[in-house]
């Protein structure tokens, strides 16, 4: 379960780079349902993602960096309205060859990418 933060805390390790770039929330067996969502900034280990206001955001789920072409396994660690904290847990680069359990993620970027 995750907790909201107060507006000032700060629990994060590294610095987030601010951004305002696309990515899409993947979640379901084989990642079959997903949404757009807005990435507020990002490190190596998580970002601060903004979803539309009638679209909840699953507490685990494979977070699709669009404009990077990078897929991330997503934990989130708090909440507040529209935003949510996430954590990866692990990352798969989908610009080359990947595993077959990465490829409709990966049509789902290539898709996504030019559009």
């Amino acid at each position: 379960m995750t907790t909201a933060l107060p507006p000032s805390a700060e629990r994060r390790t590294l610095p987030r780079s601010r951004i305002l770039q696309r990515g899409r929330v993947c979640y379901g067996a084989e990642q079959a349902m997903s949404f757009d969502c807005t990435i507020r900034n990002l490190t190596a280990t998580g970002a601060m993602l903004r979803s539309p206001a009638q679209q909840p955001i699953p507490e685990s789920f494979t977070l699709l960096h669009v404009a990077g072409g990078i897929a991330f396994d997503a934990r989130v660690t708090w909440r507040r309205g529209t935003e949510v904290g996430v954590q990866f847990q692990s990352r798969q680069d989908l610009k080359g060859p990947v595993p077959d359990e990465f490829r409709a993620m990966r049509r789902l970027w290539a898709a996504l990418a030019t559009t």
